[in-house]
């Protein structure tokens, strides 16, 4: 069975773990159900129908640094509610690995995707290809591996 949370009654301080995560390492993958930032495994985009953009965020090291208050993430932490609202049901779904996925590029382009968890390389490789997408996340390199 579906466990399915109320985004509104999530508790802020994991709402400001993500956040920091963009500002300190430029994205996150994290399980929204479990409450839990994800740092195992290797993350990929499940389908290019989840994938959306949100434009104009800061990206150098001085701009990030200035994001200290909530209030000053305002619109990131916007973008990324309202995308969790919108993708509830798939994020939500226990009977597979889907967390939410998050980048900042260096064209202050913040990305969020439905990401799975699988736990080898080749298995990642395998689905990114088959997802249309160019790269996965690998944690224990802590690198984007192209494919």
């Amino acid at each position: 069975m579906m466990q399915v949370i109320d985004w509104r009654e999530t508790k802020m301080p994991f709402l400001s773990a993500l956040l920091n995560e963009l500002q300190n390492k430029g994205g996150f993958s994290a399980d929204i159900t479990e409450q839990k930032i994800i740092r195992h495994g290797f993350s990929v985009s499940v389908t290019k129908d989840s994938e959306e953009k949100f434009e104009g965020f800061p990206v150098t090291p001085q701009a990030r640094t200035a994001l200290n208050t909530f209030a000053e993430y305002g619109p990131m932490a916007h973008a990324i509610t309202r995308y969790v609202f919108d993708h509830l049901e798939e994020l939500a779904d226990r009977d597979t690995v889907n967390v939410l996925g998050a980048w900042l590029d260096d064209n202050g382009t913040l990305w969020l995707d439905v990401s799975g968890i699988v736990y080898t390389a080749e298995e990642a490789k395998r689905l990114a290809r088959a997802n249309s997408q160019v790269a996965y996340y690998d944690f224990q390199k802590s690198e984007v591996v192209y494919v």
